[in-house]
């Protein structure tokens, strides 16, 4: 941890040592507990405020885009469920 509180840690070690418990399971069971969780905790969060300005924007034609210092895992099941496919990237 002195490392990252150091800003001296890279994205690959970071993720390697956070993602560590993860990486002997299977795919699918990893993929179906961050779909849940995103069901169930990240997507009641969204403020409706938030959901109408993505449409604004995507109704005027604006490309979306998803900024996260989140890995792509959480971050890319969350951006297809607020903004259709093909529209954010």
């Amino acid at each position: 941890m002195a490392q990252y509180y150091a800003g001296t840690l890279s994205i690959e070690e970071y993720m390697n040592t956070t993602l560590a418990p993860l990486a002997s399971m299977a795919t699918l069971t990893v993929e179906g507990w961050v779909r849940r969780f995103i069901h169930r905790d990240i997507m009641p969060r969204v403020y409706p405020a938030a959901r109408e300005r993505i449409q604004w924007h995507q109704t005027r034609g604006d490309k979306v885009m998803i900024i996260s210092a989140s890995g792509e895992h959480p971050v890319l099941p969350i951006a297809e469920k607020l903004v259709p496919a093909g529209r954010w990237r």
